[in-house]
């Protein structure tokens, strides 16, 4: 005891904390283990969500953004639509503008055969018509 009347803790191996002498041997660990342990839990929260698949931040996009030519550059084509040349935010993209299907219409039904890659019903000209394409982009149905 100190001449005030309290602990004098031993230098070196104890810390008066509250007026009780408390073992490094004891503080440290008590300290330091729920640290490492809230350090490792946020690292791993923070390496999950870096990871984790950006479901909508990658495809939905702001329709407005893409900027066609005034005439359309045909990529592509088939039964469902085709496939046009734009502008993304500075980047040349592929848009894909769907053909709405009418009720009863199988023609667009790819399980019966044919389909991508076997060549049926492809159509003769893949640049198509500057007409078609101006028709399907005002029914606004895209994908990019």
């Amino acid at each position: 005891p100190s001449d005030s009347g309290g602990c004098v803790c031993p230098p070196g191996t104890h810390v008066d904390i509250a007026g009780t002498c408390v073992g490094l041997v004891v503080l440290l660990p008590s300290l330091l283990v729920p640290l490492t342990v809230m350090a490792a839990l946020g690292l791993g929260l923070a390496i999950a969500r870096r990871l984790a698949p950006k479901e909508s931040a990658d495809w939905l996009i702001d329709e407005a953004a893409l900027v066609f030519p005034a005439q359309p550059d045909i990529l592509g084509g088939g039964d469902a639509g085709m496939v046009l040349r734009a502008t993304y935010r500075g980047t040349a993209v592929a848009v894909r503008v769907f053909t709405p299907m009418e009720p009863g219409d199988d023609s667009h039904d790819h399980f019966s055969g044919g389909g991508v890659g076997s060549g049926s019903r492809r159509s003769p000209s893949p640049r198509g018509s500057f007409s078609s394409a101006r028709s399907a982009l005002s029914r606004r149905s895209l994908s990019v």
